[in-house]
């Protein structure tokens, strides 16, 4: 067993030596020729996590099980009988996912103290790949915004600059990812909170197909949000989506079969591709350097040969989107608190039980309103998709804001999606996006760009990214080391 085909990208690989910010695959590699143990390598990555505890990147660790899983998996590298190359990883996994003997808070007083009776299907597949679990990560409450932080956690921070937030909801997961804390994470986006704080914190993270993947009832949540792999290299991304797609024996009714498969890097797939660039949004101005990171990221393409073309917003229109999304994502979210008593609505983030009382006085009408307004969108999507093979625009429109904040401070409007328009309508359509890294600020602070295709063709978008990722070739592990600064220091 070796990596998928492409080549080993050394964007990551030679940080002074430092093997916590060298990509998983390569990780692996080390583990597989027997210069690593896994547990040598999660004693490493539990040292990280202390170093940067400052952060606030997780939420607990999972020290029993972390070293029982890693002294299981040296054994069986010992034996030439490793179960996947995710075998021996340390993998940080969001408070919101079921873990079996793990407890998941999902930021919230509300819920009980008490570790989950199972895996869900995700965490079931990594489980069979022999991963070692990292610990739980920060998220904010109920995953409801797009920044971490919440009445249980406290504030998570970003590694790139601490006074600024690494976004969210799956910011711990970013945080620890881009720190060297874990190899890879598994995060969930209903919105974005994959894409956004991949975007914030200079690392790649990937939104599948909405039903590519399996679930069960209770596993997570609904028609909107999608489990998914944050990590440092879309390499490692495509090595672990293509594990956690693997199906357990409870998982099959509820899955639907695409015929790409995304195990392999498809660059055939690329040839005479149409690309087009989206900049226009009706609600945001994009900032002047993040447009400039988008163009140069079509120009890669149309260097190639690929047609390139900038569209307007009249072409894919994200406008008048909002409260169809806001109707559907919030009833998901207020789920729930609609048991909870009001002495217990008290100890809610404040956002978040404002929304619950605007949500709640919603009517049947208004959710049948917004999934008729979902489903048009889907297929102007799947038409759009007809013409253009891939899109690319921007993450987010503006650069990480300060932490604690769930707005940039003097923003008109107090709600995270107004400042996120470039990532949930992408919820909406449930299609494969992925954001990577593609330049820097003026600051110097890591720039997102998503790659987006039509439902099912995950593949394209990870072998794009791949390719796009060699092509720009940015120093984002030596330039986020020299910045990186412990708890001590």
């Amino acid at each position: 067993m070796g990596p998928v085909g492409g080549t080993t990208t050394a964007l990551w690989e030679d940080v002074n030596d430092d093997l916590l910010l060298a990509p998983a695959h390569l990780q692996w590699r080390k583990l597989a020729e027997g210069e690593l143990t896994s547990a040598g390598l999660y004693e490493r990555t539990l040292e990280r996590a202390r170093e940067f505890e400052h952060l606030n990147a997780f939420a607990r660790l999972e020290e029993q099980n972390g070293h029982e899983a890693a002294r299981r998996s040296t054994w069986r590298y010992s034996r030439g009988t490793a179960l996947s190359i995710c075998d021996g990883l340390p993998i940080a996994l969001k408070d919101s996912l079921m873990v079996r003997a793990s407890v998941g808070r999902e930021g919230s007083k509300t819920m009980p103290d008490e570790p989950d009776e199972d895996d869900g299907p995700v965490v079931g597949a990594l489980r069979r790949g022999g991963f070692v679990p990292a610990g739980r990560t920060t998220m904010p409450e109920f995953g409801w915004k797009a920044v971490t932080d919440s009445p249980v956690y406290g504030v998570t921070r970003n590694p790139w600059k601490t006074e600024l937030t690494p976004g969210g909801s799956s910011g711990g997961n970013a945080v620890a990812v881009a720190t060297g804390a874990a190899s890879l994470a598994i995060g969930t986006d209903i919105g974005g909170s994959i894409r956004i704080p991949a975007a914030f914190c200079g690392i790649v993270g990937f939104k599948p197909t909405q039903d590519r993947a399996p679930k069960r009832p209770g596993s997570h949540r609904g028609v909107l949000s999608r489990e998914g792999p944050m990590a440092r290299t879309v390499l490692d991304c495509i090595h672990a989506i293509h594990l956690t797609e693997q199906r357990g024996p409870q998982d099959r009714p509820t899955t639907s079969t695409y015929p790409e498969p995304t195990n392999d890097i498809a660059y055939d797939d690329l040839i005479g591709t149409e690309v087009s660039i989206l900049l226009d949004h009706p609600d945001l101005d994009v900032d002047r350097a993040i447009a400039k990171a988008v163009r140069t990221a079509g120009q890669a393409f149309k260097d190639l040969g690929c047609r390139v073309e900038e569209i307007d917003r009249q072409s894919l229109n994200f406008g008048g989107l909002r409260e169809c999304y806001d109707t559907l994502y919030a009833g998901d979210i207020c789920r729930n608190t609609a048991h909870l008593s009001p002495s217990e609505r008290e100890l809610l983030d404040p956002g978040l039980r404002a929304l619950t009382e605007r949500i709640e006085k919603k009517t049947i009408p208004h959710y049948v309103a917004a999934e008729s307004e979902r489903l048009k969108f889907l297929q102007a999507a799947n038409v759009f998709f007809h013409a253009f093979d891939l899109l690319i625009l921007p993450t987010v429109a503006l650069s990480p804001f300060e932490v604690g904040r769930d707005v940039p401070k003097g923003w008109a409007d107090p709600l995270w999606t107004s400042w996120a328009g470039f990532t949930w309508p992408l919820n909406l359509t449930g299609q494969p996006a992925l954001s990577i890294p593609i330049g820097f600020t003026d600051e110097g602070l890591p720039i997102g760009g998503q790659i987006v295709a039509a439902r099912g063709r995950d593949r394209l978008v990870l072998s794009a990214g791949h390719l796009l990722e060699q092509l720009l070739a940015l120093d984002v592990a030596s330039r986020l080391r020299a910045r990186l600064r412990p708890a001590a220091a």
